[in-house]
Parts: structure tokens; C-alpha cells; sequence
């Protein structure tokens, strides 16, 4: 409830508005060794039906940041029923129109023309009315089902949604998922996003979740996802537990072909005894699974290798170039012949498949550096063309190595380059994966370090493949896809199989009781009064004869009193009085009404509520 005053400030704008009632190896490296199995009977078996457990509270605050974080100001359409702070005197029309900024750190209200300063802030509260219910922000399209706290933090809106889970979750479930996914595959994802959801919630900040990736993506209901909203009707109420808590349900869109765990994402120490890390061969059987690819051709000379490549390779042969006695110039280097790529080293236990390098095992062509100390001058024509050249070995005595004997461009005299020619050995070069080869060959597809790559023989050429599209924790949402469409598995087997420690139960989450705007407290239905930018209180002057003054004196001072603009209770309410407001009376018409001017304003008030001053 706002305080007195700002009660006070918003009488003028209720009189506008209407309510009706109513491991490595040479070569390639394989995928795992796993099959999928079907009919999944075995987890289906050691996966029970959840079992019932009593009532709990059922919402849940959201931390709007879509459609913008720092926002200064937004559009809000009332696609409801809703009053300011619950009380059924400060409601709004269905398909109000709200307009709110920032202005002196606080949150400013703007409708129809009024401009109203609300203070600390505060919230547009749902009621109960037929129909849709709910409001929407900016050009976001869903519907959000709740009350909406409006306060400034940091010189920018703050909203927070108050939402019951049931309600949020058709919001998450098609947004985290496709609503063309398979049944079986949404229910598994409203499970896990449900379960996850409730147990982030919190008393030490004014929020539960974000709206955004932080947590799950939130955008409201919208009525054309009907397969996501069955999904969340079909398993209401249903979560997983862990040792009789709630369970964090982690989920990412493609775990790569295997699982991770949470001490390799995140570190700590915390028990998660219901995730592991396994092979998953559904997500890897997917081909919507995430996957960035790279070629490198086996024979470099027909085919060029990707520029960067090259170089880091070229750049890692320097060392043991120069050790030989040849030029490790990358200029003076050739690699004619790789014969195979492998991934290793992975980054964490085994049996993680993180690999954090790549082992290039290829031939090359080089030069070799010779020394003739009886030669201090260059031994080809072409590169002494003149005294000057012919006397001083420096950086221009040539340009460009050629297939004959030249000077070394980096040498003192007598050092020379030999002809390119292939070197018989195999050499062995170590990229880092993270560090190097992800950049040069755009393989990257996360912000951390956790892509599984692989490499397959694609004949004349090694595709090189990265994978894995999120954290890889608990269920791969591309994964369940594949599951639920191309195996027929059901939500239970699905959840069974990415969390293997988890019991899920049935919890009954007590949804939001609405306030209903009653005929006790919603006034007579009326028309939508013209706006006036300021309330203008009774003028200083003298008044008309047989005129006296009163003030409104009202038994709840947090009431109104209506000003219609006949003396009967059915006409038009002009205005609404405060209690201790002064009037001028006009005229006592003897019928218990008496008629009165507020400022610019004149009409009827019953006589039982004035008192005279």
C-alpha cells in the first residue's frame, strides 16, 4: 500500500479509468562406442511415477531484463484486470495503456496525459477476471501473468515479475525449447525447468530468477505454443529430488556427445551426486546438434591449408627446424604431407573428453643452412648485381629464395640457404586446441573452454569437428529431442537418463488466489472522464452567496468519495475526493444531496459525508 500521500496524489487519475465487473592414437578419432538402446526398458523400470507430497507455495519473482536492462523508461499494456498496490479504488481499464519513466531517481506513472511521481515505486496488482489476464512490456509479445513491482535501482526501472511457477513455465518451456519438439521431450524440459526454478528461490534478494540465460529465457505466454503448455499441464507439480531436496535441474541445448559435471563447469565442492558424466549418443546422433567444422587437406600442395593454420604449424616446426641446421623462416618451409590429427590431453579426469590439444603428425620440405667459409659474397649473379651488394652481406642482397644456392637474408656472410628439399623424417607438432587452433579455424562456439573435438578421415582431407553448445550439465535438450522423436522414449526415461541420481516426486504448488473485485468495492461502472494534467484545489476569493465551506470526512481516510455529475448513483463520476479534502457547498438540495464545486470542478456528493468548517 503506497503511503498516505502518494494515495492521495493518484485520486485524480483514478476517476479516468473504467473497470466492467466481471585416449590417443594415430589417426582420426572415432565417435564413442555406444549404442542407443530403443526401448530404454531398464530405465524406465528404475524410474517410478513421482510420488505425492503436500502443498507448497507456488510463486515464483522473475527479474525482468528483456526487452533491455538499464532501461529508463517503458510501455505497459494492461491485458487485464490490475490496480495499483491491491487496492480495488486505483484499478485500471482492460487495454490501459501505461507509460513509465525515471525522473529524480524515482519511478514516474504516465497515463492518458497524467504524469504521477510514485514514490519508492510500486506494483500493478493482478485481479481475478474472465478471460486473458495478464500485461504486457514493450513490444514483447508473451503475456506475463502476475503483479509487476515497479522500483529504480542505479538510476534504472527495476521489474520484477510475481508469478506462479505454473504460469512461468509456459513461458520458459517454448522458448528453452521448440514447441515443435516431441511431446515427451517438452514435459522432460518443463520437469527440469521447474524443478530448477524452485529451488533458486530465495529470501536474500528481491528476485528468484532472471528472465534471460543467466537462469531460463522467460517471454511470457503466448497462446499459439500449445504443445509446451500441455507439456507443463501434464507434468504439474512434478520435480526431482536429491536426498530430499530439490534438485539443480542444469540443462544446455547440445552436451557434445558426453555429459559433464559440475566441479569441470563451475568448481566447488557441493554435491551433485545425481549428475555424471557419461557418452551420450543421442545428442551425437542428432544432426541439429550444435557442430562447427574445419578441413585441412591432407596434401597441402594440391590443396592449400587455411592461412592460420599454416602459420601456427609452421611457427611450432621452428625449434626443431633450426636445431637440424635449417631455416625455420616460414617463408623457407613447406608442408607437403599430413598423415594424421588427433585430439589429447583432456582437461579433466578421465573419462573426459575435453581435449586440450592436437597432435599433427606430417612431412615437410626446408632448407638447409650451409657454411662455406671460403664464400663471404653471394654465389649467384642475380644477387650481386652491383660492388656494393657483392662486398655486403645484409637484408637486400636478394628478395626472394630461389630454387639455386643464395644468401641467407638473415645470416652473416658465408652462410647460405640450400635448395628446398624434403626432409625423410615424420615430425610431430602439439596445438593448443583453446589457445590456438579454435581461433584460427573459427572452431569456438562457447565463452569457456569446453568444446569436445574431434577429428574424422573424410578421404583426401581431416574434417576436424567441435561440439557441444552450452555447459554439457544434465540433459542435453538436443539430446531428449532425439530420444522422445527417433526412439519413442518417454519424459521419465529421458529425465532417467541425464540425472541418474535424482527421485522425482509430485509437489502441489499452491497457485496465486487473485483478489476479486467485488460490487462491494468496484463503484458504479462509469465512462472515462476527460484528463486534466493537475488536481486545482478551491480558489482564495470570496464565495457565492448562500455558499459554505466543508471538508470530506470519510470513516476509512483511505477512502474515496465519488463526485458524480448528477445527484443519483448511477450517473457519471466527475471526480474523487479525499478524506479531509475541502469544498465549496453550493447548494443543499434536501434530497441528501448537495452540490458542490472542487476547483474547477462542480457536481453532487451525498451530504452524509461533509462535514462543516
Amino acid at each position: 500500500m503506497f503511503a498516505r500521500k502518494i494515495f492521495r496524489a493518484l485520486a485524480l487519475l483514478m476517476a479516468l479509468l473504467v473497470l466492467p465487473l466481471g585416449a590417443l592414437a594415430d589417426g582420426a578419432t572415432p565417435v564413442p562406442e555406444v549404442t542407443p538402446t530403443p526401448d530404454a526398458t531398464d530405465t524406465a523400470a528404475a524410474t517410478p511415477a513421482p510420488t505425492e507430497l503436500p502443498r507448497e507455495d507456488g510463486t515464483l519473482r522473475v527479474l525482468l531484463t528483456y526487452p533491455g536492462e538499464g532501461l529508463t523508461e517503458v510501455d505497459i499494456s494492461l491485458d487485464g484486470s490490475y490496480s495499483i498496490d491491491g487496492n480495488a479504488g486505483f484499478r485500471f481499464a482492460r487495454g490501459s495503456k501505461l507509460h513509465v519513466f525515471v525522473s529524480e531517481g524515482e519511478p514516474v506513472l504516465s497515463y492518458e496525459g497524467l504524469t504521477l511521481h510514485m514514490g519508492d515505486g510500486f506494483e500493478l496488482t493482478r485481479h481475478m477476471t474472465a478471460g486473458e489476464n495478464g500485461l504486457r512490456i514493450g513490444d514483447v509479445e508473451g503475456l506475463y501473468e502476475g503483479d509487476l513491482s515497479i522500483t529504480v535501482r542505479d538510476g534504472a526501472l527495476r521489474l520484477v515479475l510475481s508469478i506462479y511457477i505454473e504460469d512461468y513455465l509456459k513461458g520458459v518451456v517454448p522458448y528453452e525449447m521448440s514447441d515443435s519438439f516431441p511431446i515427451e521431450a517438452l514435459k522432460a524440459q518443463a520437469i527440469a525447468a521447474r524443478t530448477y526454478a524452485l529451488r533458486r528461490r530465495t529470501s536474500s534478494r528481491d528476485y528468484d530468477v532472471y528472465d534471460n540465460t543467466n537462469d531460463q529465457v522467460f517471454r511470457g505466454y503466448n497462446a499459439q505454443y500449445t504443445n509446451a503448455a500441455r507439456a507443463v499441464e501434464e507434468t504439474a507439480g512434478i520435480v526431482g529430488t536429491y536426498n530430499g531436496q530439490l534438485s539443480e535441474c542444469f540443462y544446455s541445448a547440445s552436451n557434445g556427445g558426453q555429459t559433464d559435471l559440475y566441479v569441470n563447469a563451475f568448481g566447488g565442492d557441493e554435491d551433485y551426486g545425481y549428475l555424471d558424466m557419461r557418452d551420450d549418443p543421442y545428442d551425437l546422433a542428432n544432426p541439429q546438434s550444435r557442430v562447427k567444422t574445419a578441413s585441412v587437406p591432407k596434401q597441402p600442395g594440391a590443396q592449400p591449408l587455411p592461412e592460420a593454420l599454416d602459420a601456427l604449424l609452421k611457427a611450432a616446426l621452428s625449434e626443431q627446424l633450426s636445431a637440424m641446421g635449417y631455416d625455420d623462416s616460414a617463408e623457407n618451409i613447406a608442408i607437403i604431407d599430413i598423415q594424421s590429427i588427433t585430439p589429447h590431453t583432456p582437461k579433466y579426469d578421465v573419462p573426459s573428453r575435453v581435449y586440450t590439444k592436437l597432435r599433427f603428425k606430417l612431412r615437410l620440405m626446408a632448407r638447409k643452412l650451409e657454411v662455406d667459409d671460403s664464400q663471404a659474397t653471394p654465389a649467384t649473379a642475380e644477387a650481386a648485381t652491383t660492388a656494393e651488394t657483392a662486398s655486403t652481406a645484409g637484408p637486400n642482397a636478394t628478395d626472394q629464395p630461389s630454387a639455386g644456392a643464395t644468401l641467407d637474408p638473415n645470416a652473416a656472410g658465408g652462410v647460405q640457404l640450400g635448395e628446398l628439399s624434403v626432409l625423410s623424417q615424420v615430425f610431430t607438432v602439439d596445438l593448443d586446441i583453446f589457445d590456438a587452433v579454435e581461433d584460427a579455424l573459427g572452431l569456438s562456439i562457447n565463452r569457456t573452454d569446453n568444446e569436445l573435438i574431434t577429428v574424422r578421415d573424410d578421404g583426401d582431407r581431416f574434417v576436424i569437428e567441435s561440439r557441444r553448445f552450452g555447459h554439457g550439465l544434465g540433459m542435453s535438450q538436443r539430446g531428449a529431442e532425439y530420444m522422445a522423436g527417433h526412439y519413442g522414449w518417454t519424459y521419465m526415461q529421458i529425465l532417467a537418463f541425464y540425472y541418474p541420481g535424482m527421485e522425482f516426486v509430485t509437489r502441489g504448488y499452491a497457485p496465486v488466489i487473485l483478489p476479486e473485485i467485488t460490487q462491494e468495492t468496484v463503484a458504479t461502472p462509469r465512462p472515462t472522464a476527460e484528463p486534466t494534467p493537475r488536481p486545482t484545489y478551491v480558489p482564495v476569493g470570496e464565495l457565492p452567496e448562500g455558499a459554505f465551506y466543508a471538508v470530506v470526512a470519510l470513516a476509512n481516510p483511505d477512502s474515496t468519495l465519488n463526485l458524480r455529475a448528477e445527484p443519483n448513483t448511477t450517473s457519471q463520476i466527475v471526480y474523487l475526493l479525499m478524506d479531509g479534502q475541502q469544498v465549496i457547498v453550493l447548494e443543499d438540495l434536501g434530497t441528501g444531496w448537495v452540490r458542490i464545486s472542487v476547483g474547477e470542478y462542480q457536481g453532487y456528493v451525498a451530504a452524509q459525508y461533509l462535514k462543516l468548517i
